[in-house]
């Protein structure tokens, strides 16, 4: 299947994602998510996984004491394999979660050509998506030393759709070609 725009090309908007499992998700992290929301007002945030029921109740109370309307957030429940991979083609970037970062996830979402902006912790656990973003030549971009420069990365892939894009038409051919060419060498013109 051919690779598709990023949404934010026809949304005019940036949907952010999160496909972590729920308990990865405590209050510093929607803190941190609210500050990009905050820094980039028309973004959404998708997060799947949620519970059959909706989302729980003590994260919809963290994102309204952030100031974060209930009508940026999209919550789907758990579903299938295919359909979780299918939900990536909505979102232009995912935001990982700390300190327990995303492994399997993260490779999913770029198989889904997806990027992952993370942060590197000094564990295994809080740098595995560190060491993703590593391996596709995309840490200066994807890989935050802190939450300021976290929301600033954010915004610079925010304000970068055409960027965002090249980033998005170039990955799976990296991965499938798994070559000793980063993706930095084809995408870095384009920052």
């Amino acid at each position: 299947q051919p690779v598709g725009d990023a949404p934010c090309i026809k949304n005019g908007f940036i949907t952010l994602g999160s496909f972590n499992r729920l308990n990865k998700i405590n209050r510093e992290v929607v803190a941190l998510w609210s500050d990009v929301l905050r820094a980039i007002p028309d973004s959404r945030l998708q997060m799947s996984g949620m519970p059959a029921n909706g989302a729980p109740e003590e994260l919809l109370q963290w994102f309204a004491a952030e100031g974060i309307a209930e009508d940026r957030l999209i919550f789907y429940p758990r579903s299938g394999f295919s359909e979780y991979l299918e939900f990536h083609n909505q979102v232009d970037f995912c935001l990982d979660t700390f300190p327990y970062t995303g492994g399997t996830t993260t490779l999913h979402a770029l198989w889904m050509v997806v990027p992952t902006l993370t942060i590197g912790g000094k564990t295994y656990q809080s740098y595995q998506g560190a060491l993703v973003a590593h391996q596709v030549g995309l840490e200066k971009y994807l890989v935050a030393r802190d939450f300021e420069d976290f929301t600033q990365k954010a915004i610079f892939l925010a304000k970068n759709k055409i960027f965002l894009n090249m980033i998005r038409k170039n990955l799976r051919k990296y991965l499938i070609q798994s070559n000793n060419e980063k993706i930095s060498q084809t995408v870095d013109g384009f920052a």
